[in-house]
């Protein structure tokens, strides 16, 4: 279970670092941090079942200086992404960066504003918002 990699996230979503499933377990049940999205692994205890965490959030905003943030860079995107297009949840194609609001509609450059994307879906969205496309 430690070998599993677990992204946290601060109060305001942004990466701060990657966790084992041990510790992640650990912050959910203390009620410091709230599961944003699960694996498909399950653990079991006699009680009760869980599904690993896959990206946490923690309750409280954590200030980190610059350098000890997760790097703004497509690697992180599509791993904070689990690998698959936020579209169309295809995994193994070949994934793009896409702007959620495109630049050239003054959307900026930002964890919240990029998600994975298979090159189909970022074609045929295009230089559309996700109303528009």
């Amino acid at each position: 279970m430690d070998e599993i990699a677990v992204l946290v996230l601060n109060y305001t979503y942004e990466p701060l670092h990657f966790t084992n499933a041990k510790r992640a377990i650990t912050l959910l049940l203390a009620g410091k941090a709230e599961s944003v999205e699960a694996s498909p692994r399950v653990i079991r205890s006699p009680s009760r079942a869980f599904h690993l965490p896959a990206v946490i959030r923690l309750g409280a905003y954590i200030r980190k200086p610059f350098l000890e943030r997760v790097a703004f860079n497509k690697k992180n995107i599509l791993r904070r992404d689990g690998y698959t297009c936020q579209y169309c949840s295809r995994r193994g194609e070949k994934l793009t960066v896409d702007h959620v609001v495109p630049r050239s509609r003054g959307g900026q450059t930002t964890w919240t504003n990029v998600v994975a994307a298979c090159l189909r879906c970022n074609l045929l969205k295009g230089n559309r918002t996700l109303e528009e496309a």
